[in-house]
């Protein structure tokens, strides 16, 4: 457990959203597995994105779809962001992994 109880805002604001408002009460080594069990959902997502991604993208481009430019392009984009927000977010939970690894 941490000995100061103090976070810093960005970290507490991760630790919360993945491991609950009580993760202070958590041990080190349990913060850690559910912290890492998080991060490797992350690539299952990613997959998940990716693959729906090259349907799409196969499907529009061989014409098996009846999807029109503008759709295509729009689902394209979401499926783009999603991802980049999936990376986002397991760059947020490597950085709280670190943190606990070091000062908790």
């Amino acid at each position: 457990m941490n000995t100061s109880n103090e976070y810093p805002n960005d970290i507490q604001a991760i630790l919360v959203l993945h491991l609950g408002k009580e993760f202070k009460s958590l041990e080190k080594q349990t913060m850690l597995e559910a912290l890492v069990k998080r991060r490797s959902r992350y690539w299952i997502m990613i997959i998940v994105n990716a693959l729906a991604l090259l349907f799409f993208s196969y499907s529009f481009i061989y014409g098996i779809t009846q999807l029109s430019d503008v759709v295509y392009y729009g689902l394209g984009t979401v499926f783009v962001l999603n991802v980049l927000l999936i990376f986002h977010q397991r760059k947020q939970i490597n950085r709280a992994i670190t943190y606990v690894e070091q000062n908790v």
